[in-house]
């Protein structure tokens, strides 16, 4: 991930997406995320790995908005710094 990083840096590249609970975990644990995009989809599923895994503090989040798109519930959250 480190790598990743540095190499997002050296582009000058500000802003990605990533997508997927490990992935997430990654950006998260380098303090590089500061806005979240979550959709809900209207089923439970039983398995898998947790969105955000173990965080080793809470992250306080503002809700920007919310939006009913195709029967999925989108939440958009800003990271309070």
């Amino acid at each position: 991930m480190h790598s990743l990083v540095a190499d997002l840096d050296r582009r000058g590249i500000k802003h990605v997406y990533p997508d997927g609970g490990r992935l997430i975990q990654s950006f998260l644990g380098t303090g590089r995320v500061d806005a979240f995009t979550i959709s809900v989809a209207p089923v439970l599923i039983g398995a898998g790995h947790r969105l955000f895994g173990e965080l080793t503090e809470d992250v306080p989040l503002r809700l920007d908005s919310t939006a009913d798109v195709g029967g999925f519930a989108q939440l958009r959250y800003t990271v309070e710094k």
